[in-house]
């Protein structure tokens, strides 16, 4: 949708508002692994900005200092893994309450890099 004289106009493809993130002081780095391994989350904010700079899906949770990450398989499944975040994906998540932590887990023997930072947007 586009505004064009004050009406809204379809342009055949979405068009999505820009995302307002404070730009954090702290960010943090995971490295993931066939093993739930995790990081505690970089300073405060109640939204999350991950982004996967490796070549391989990861699989991440995010909880208290206990929190672990179960990887998905290629079986189909109602209940298969924690949240995927495919290769080279950027996203955007509200915490849960109280997280303090995020685990991450890739599938088989593949491994891949995780950059967090927290903040505050809309």
């Amino acid at each position: 949708m586009a505004i064009q004289n004050g009406d809204i106009e379809d342009v055949g493809y979405p068009v999505y508002a820009p995302l307002q993130f404070t730009l954090p002081s702290q960010n943090a780095t995971l490295a993931v692994t066939a093993s739930s391994s995790s990081v505690a989350l970089p300073g405060s904010g109640s939204v999350m900005m991950i982004k996967n700079v490796g070549s391989s899906e990861a699989f991440i949770a995010a909880g208290n200092s206990a929190v672990v990450a179960v990887a998905g398989g290629a079986a189909t499944s109602g209940a298969d893994g924690s949240f995927s975040i495919s290769a080279g994906q950027f996203l955007v998540l509200s915490l849960p309450l109280g997280a303090t932590t995020l685990a991450a887990i890739c599938a088989g023997t593949n491994t891949t890099t995780l950059r967090i930072s927290l903040g505050h947007g809309t």
